[in-house]
């Protein structure tokens, strides 16, 4: 006689649930790990900046500094910001989609979605401050030393 397997819809939400938020944390690990080493790259031509400025004869050293703050001026971390915001909007949609389409406890609603969306929320908004910081603090950077560049004297 064989027995009919009990279905645990809770559980199986659960288990989905736990699958996302695993993907979440590992794209966003390896966002952050990106972002804050091309926001270490723009410190580093900023201090080798200041390091090279005051050096009369150091027009060589100025180029490379520009060449350095020019290349992280690029849009590269921005798209790659676009690209994870996108996945990480497009599984927490599905994540609501469970919870509306198969209504759970609400005790897992609770312990599940809440941390999700937090997370969700404060990684978008950590992830544009640093954004926005950056490039603020490159284009400064670029401006100073092509100014410098222009005046052709520290």
């Amino acid at each position: 006689m064989n027995a009919t397997p009990v279905y645990d819809f809770n559980t199986s939400i659960v288990s989905i649930l736990g699958f996302y938020l695993s993907l979440t944390s590992l794209l966003a690990s390896f966002f952050f790990v990106h972002i804050t080493n091309w926001y270490l790259r723009i410190v580093a031509a900023s201090v080798s900046w200041e390091q090279v400025k005051l050096i009369e004869q150091g027009r060589a050293q100025w180029v490379d500094c520009l060449i350095k703050a020019r290349v992280e001026r690029s849009p590269q971390p921005l798209f790659i910001f676009l690209l994870f915001a996108i996945f990480l909007g497009t599984l927490a949609y599905f994540a609501y989609e469970i919870q509306f389409d198969n209504p759970i406890n609400v005790n897992l609603v609770y312990f599940l979605y809440r941390p999700g969306s937090i997370f969700l929320v404060v990684f978008y908004v950590v992830s544009i401050v640093y954004l926005i910081v950056g490039y603020v603090k490159v284009q400064d950077l670029v401006s100073e030393i092509e100014a410098q560049i222009e005046r052709g004297k520290p």
